[in-house]
C-alpha cells in the first residue's frame, strides 16, 4: 500500500494535473541527489520519484522572457509556471 506521502501523491496523480517545466524536473532531480538525503531514502527510490513525477507532468516551456508579464517583473520561472492557463 505504501507510506503515508506515497499515498497522498497517488490520490494527488489521480485527481489533478501535474505541471512542471524541464527546469523545475531538474531542479528537484539535483536536490534530491544530494548525499544528505541517503539516511532518509536510497538514491535509486529518489530518483524512481523524480522518474514518477516526470512521466505524470504535463510540460511546459518557461521562456524566461516571459517573465516581464509578473508585476513586479522576477526571475522565477516556477512562479511563471504558476501562471500558465
Amino acid at each position: 500500500m505504501g507510506s503515508i506521502p506515497d499515498q497522498a501523491l497517488s490520490k494527488a496523480l489521480e485527481s489533478f494535473d501535474l505541471c512542471a517545466s524541464v527546469e523545475t524536473l531538474a531542479e528537484l532531480e539535483r536536490v534530491l541527489d544530494r548525499g544528505k538525503f541517503d539516511r532518509y531514502r536510497t538514491r535509486e527510490s529518489r530518483r524512481a520519484f523524480v522518474a514518477t513525477i516526470r512521466r505524470h507532468s504535463l510540460m511546459f516551456v518557461v521562456d524566461l522572457s516571459d517573465l516581464s508579464v509578473v508585476d513586479p517583473p522576477c526571475h522565477d520561472p516556477d512562479l511563471l509556471l504558476s501562471l500558465v492557463d
